[in-house]
Formats: structure tokens, C-alpha cells, sequence
């Protein structure tokens, strides 16, 4: 609670308060004539006087009636203005608390934004090196993976082509094999018709060993086809599956860091909406010592008016009074 105003006059300057009494009595100094002539003219001077003496009275009553009202006014004046002077300085204080309130409010909010500002920078560099190792691992996997189905494939491969060869090899030592029967039994000396048949036997032999050549080379590509086939299946799946891996990790960490972001803004909301529930109740406070102080002073004013008004009726009063019995008493005279 705060004071503003003292008494409006007591620091100024002082009007006096006029007076009400005329301090004066009329002249009795005209002697009485003797003659009837001379009482005539008498009379007609003492009427005379008469009213001079009454206009003077009044006149003087004028003059107080003037000077009260000139007192009240500067009374009446001089209330307001220390009512004004009152009323200024409170709106002034007023204004600077709420100012004070407003600027406090500024600086908060913006040390609570520099402080968000910093969290999320860091949780987004945080996490920006989190989806940078997944997406490496994520990488190298692969990498491992197709390194892995390459050298399977070329396994395969070479497995194919050593039995390829080994068929190769079988067919052409069985087909070495008939044609030295066929040459050992020309050089023996046998018939025309043991020849014919031995030349029978090796075509048979050779076309044979060429038809199992031909099925068996059929069958291993066959082979090597599935087993690539199979081979491939596998890396699709292992690479689906280190995706899979992946995207949820990924897709983890978004969740994480956005219900890390939303937590700091969360927090610097609670606290603005605290902070300002509180302000709310100061600036409460201060509108109530405002209009508390304002009532005082708005009562105080209407004391000094009434005191100025009262004043002036009472010596108004006092003033026609005298004058009343200024008049009375020149009537009688």
C-alpha cells in the first residue's frame, strides 16, 4: 500500500479567510434644527445619509460575499489540484508496475525460447549422429551381405565347372577306353564280321557316354540354377531383413526425439503459463492498492470540498447576518 497525497493547502500558500464583520456604525454626528424650514432640509439630509449608510453596508457585503467566494474557489481549487497531483502519481506507479511486470515477462519468454532453442539443437544433433550410425551399419551390412552372396555364387560356379570338367574327364576317358578296344581288336585279326560289330559296339559305347555327358552337364546346371536360385532367395530375405532392422530403428529414434522435442515444449509452456498465472495475481495486487489508494483519495477530496463549501455557506451566513443587524440598527437609529 502506498501514500500519494498530504494535505492539498498545507504546503502552499495560504489564502486568508475574510472577515464577515463590517466594523463599522453610522454617523450620528447631524444636529437637530430649530426652525421649520430648516427641518425639512434636515430630513431630506438625514434620508440621505440614511442611505448612503445602508449602500455602504451593502456594498461591504458584497465585497466579503466576493472574497468568500474567491476563498472557496481557491480552496475548492487547490483540493482538486492535489486530488490531480494524487491521481497522476498513482496512475504513474501503477503504470511502472505493470511496465515492470511486462518487461520481467519479455526477458522471461525469451530466456525460456534461448533455453528450448538449445535443447533441440541438441537432441537434433544427438540424434542426426544416431540415424548416421544406423544408416552406416545399415550400409556395411549390406555390404557384407552382398559380399557374402557374391562369393556363394562364384562357389557355385566353380563347384559347376569342377564337375562340369570331371564329367568332362569321365566321358572322354570312357570314350579313350572304346576306342582302344575297337583299335585292339582290329589289330587281332578278327573277322569282318567281328569287326563290323566291335565298330557297332564302340559307336553305341561312344553315343552312350554322350548322352550320359549331355545329361549329367543338364543336371548340373540344373543344380547350379536352383542353388543360385535358392542363393538368391537368401540374400533378398537377409537384405530385407537388415532393412527391416533399419527402418525400425529409424523409426524408433523419430518417435524418441519427437517425444523429446514435445517434452521441452511442454516444459517451457508450463513454465510461461506459471509465470504469468503469478504476474496475473501481482498485477492483481497492484490494480487493487491502485483503486484502494484511489478511493482514499477520491474521499479525501470530497472532505476538503465539503470543508471549503461548508466554510463558505457558514461565513455567507455570518456576513447576511451582520448585515441584517447592521440594517436593523440603522433603522432604529
Amino acid at each position: 500500500m502506498f501514500r500519494v497525497f498530504d494535505d492539498p493547502v498545507s504546503g502552499g500558500e495560504k489564502t486568508s479567510k475574510p472577515s464577515t464583520s463590517t466594523g463599522r456604525k453610522p454617523s450620528t454626528s447631524t444636529k437637530k434644527p430649530t426652525t421649520s424650514s430648516s427641518a425639512s432640509s434636515w430630513a431630506a439630509q438625514k434620508q440621505a445619509q440614511l442611505e448612503a449608510q445602508k449602500a455602504a453596508y451593502q456594498n461591504y457585503y458584497n465585497s466579503t460575499a466576493a472574497q468568500l467566494l474567491q476563498y472557496r474557489n481557491q480552496q475548492l481549487a487547490a483540493a482538486q489540484g492535489w486530488y490531480d497531483s494524487g491521481l497522476a502519481r498513482l496512475q504513474q506507479i501503477l503504470n511502472e508496475q505493470l511496465a515492470f511486470e511486462q518487461n520481467a515477462y519479455n526477458q522471461m519468454v525469451a530466456a525460456q525460447q534461448a533455453a528450448y532453442d538449445r535443447n533441440v539443437a541438441g537432441t537434433n544433433a544427438y540424434y542426426a549422429g544416431m540415424y548416421e550410425q544406423a544408416e552406416g551399419n545399415y550400409q556395411n551390412q549390406l555390404a557384407t551381405a552382398q559380399k557374402d552372396y557374391e562369393r556363394a555364387l562364384a562357389l557355385l560356379q566353380e563347384n559347376h565347372d569342377a564337375g562340369k570338367q570331371q564329367v568332362n574327364d569321365v566321358t572322354k576317358d570312357g570314350l579313350q577306353q572304346a576306342y582302344i578296344e575297337k583299335m585292339m581288336a582290329q589289330s587281332g585279326g578278327a573277322s569282318e564280321s567281328t569287326l563290323l560289330a566291335m565298330n557297332n559296339q564302340y559307336g553305341s559305347s561312344r553315343n552312350a557316354l554322350e548322352t550320359e555327358r549331355i545329361e549329367q552337364l543338364a543336371a548340373l546346371a540344373q543344380q547350379l540354377s536352383q542353388q543360385k536360385a535358392e542363393r538368391t532367395t537368401s540374400y533378398e530375405q537377409e537384405k530385407r531383413g537388415y532393412e527391416d532392422a533399419y527402418t525400425g530403428l529409424v523409426s524408433q529414434y523419430r518417435q524418441q526425439q519427437a517425444a523429446q522435442l514435445a517434452q521441452y515444449e511442454q516444459q517451457k509452456n508450463q513454465y510461461i503459463s506459471d509465470w504469468n498465472a503469478d504476474s496475473l495475481l501481482r498485477q492483481q495486487g497492484y490494480r487493487s492498492d491502485y483503486s484502494s489508494e484511489l478511493t482514499a483519495l477520491a474521499k479525501e477530496l470530497a472532505q476538503q470540498q465539503m470543508q471549503a463549501e461548508q466554510f463558505y455557506q457558514q461565513s455567507l451566513f455570518g456576513a447576511q447576518s451582520e448585515l441584517q443587524k447592521q440594517l436593523a440598527a440603522l433603522m432604529g437609529w
